[in-house]
């Protein structure tokens, strides 16, 4: 059986593209943008952490919040064994944008269209009269990433090689049965 050029031409295509789509479902993704910035309200976000917080506490900032602003809640314990704190949009603590956060850790709330205010408010702390640190800070959010290829479009991609590598084999040994 000799081999021909465009034969060789075409399996070489179907190696190269199977590499391809092997090395892009490995996971490497885009970057839709480098960064949603931040809004100037955000950038001007500056509540000092606090210490030794009881269950009503609150603190915030007001502004012109704007969708990408990514807000983090960090809680520590002092004297409390537990406590419920909550990224809210008003000093009431109502409405409440995410959480509450139960004891300590961090908490994000990404903004998804305008706000007049953000803060947060210690709903409880365990004992009754324990004490929590609290920071909160306004960045811009990360960048998003969309996936170069998923696990369906890796196995059509793959169906549609195996397809036209079928369609050149017969055509192949069609052309040859009419030379002989």
């Amino acid at each position: 059986m000799i081999l021909k050029k465009p034969f060789c031409a075409s399996a070489a295509a179907l190696v190269v593209c199977a590499f391809v789509n092997v090395a892009s479902a490995a996971g490497p993704s885009w970057g839709s943008n480098t960064s949603v910035a931040a809004s100037s309200a955000c950038s001007s976000y500056n509540i000092p952490p606090q210490t030794g917080l009881v269950a009503g506490a609150t603190n915030g900032a007001a502004g012109a919040f704007a969708p990408g602003d990514m807000f983090t809640l960090t809680v520590s314990l002092g004297t409390a064994t537990s406590s419920s704190v909550s990224i809210v949009g008003n000093s009431s603590g109502v409405p409440v944008l995410a959480g509450p956060l139960v004891g300590a850790g961090t908490l994000t709330y990404l903004v998804n269209g305008p706000l007049p205010a953000v803060g947060y408010f210690v709903n409880t702390t365990t004992p009754t009269g324990g004490t929590v640190n609290v920071s909160i800070a306004c960045a811009d959010a990360p960048p998003t990433s969309v996936p170069v290829g998923s696990p369906l479009s890796m196995a059509l991609g793959a169906l549609a090689l195996i397809g036209f590598g079928a369609f050149r084999l017969r055509r192949r040994y069609s052309d040859e049965r009419a030379v002989s």
